[in-house]
């Protein structure tokens, strides 16, 4: 019998199959098929708000997924969780130790994955054009990385240090390629 989850076209099924444990899926484009479906979802304004929210969990739920069977990388992870997290703080407002819109948790997300000194990427900054391709992959990471961080600033406690940080990286975001 097969032991893989079939993709989800309700709600219900989402929040099912991400509580049940299921052999990893064979096709190499389900979690990112899974993780569409629950981003759009989320973003339907023709489905209520609190269904919204749970769709929200749903798709962090998928991006955690993807982490564990390392369908991606941890950047491009952090990059999907921090959209996410953005994306709901935006929408349905910023919530302190919500699951999904916890503006500190969010910043941390971005934080954490950045693994760079701010210092050598504000000088990268300056002298990006005609650098090689690797320097220039480098930098639209961290664009990536940091965009989210537009969304969630607002809602970051004055003088706290996510939002000190958050804003020095997100300073930084038009003046990279």
């Amino acid at each position: 019998m097969d032991n893989t989850a079939p993709q989800p076209t309700s709600l219900s099924d989402a929040e099912k199959a991400l509580s049940s444990s299921f052999s990893e899926p064979t096709d190499p484009n389900f979690w990112e098929t899974f993780r569409e479906f629950c981003v759009v979802s989320m973003q339907s304004r023709e489905i209520p708000a609190t269904e919204r929210l749970r769709f929200a969990k749903a798709a962090l739920g998928v991006v955690f997924r993807q982490r564990q069977s390392q369908s991606f990388g941890p950047t491009r992870s952090a990059a999907d969780e921090a959209r996410i997290r953005a994306y709901a703080i935006s929408e349905f407002g910023a919530e302190a130790n919500d699951p999904v819109r916890d503006p500190k948790t969010a910043a941390n997300v971005v934080l954490s994955a950045l693994g760079e000194d701010i210092r050598e990427i504000d000088e990268l900054c300056e002298r990006w054009q005609g650098s090689g391709i690797e320097t220039i992959r480098r930098l639209r990471r961290v664009k990536n990385l940091v965009k989210p961080l537009e969304l969630v600033i607002p809602h970051l406690a004055t003088g706290s240090r996510e939002r000190v940080d958050a804003e020095k990286w997100f300073s930084l975001w038009s003046r990279l390629p």
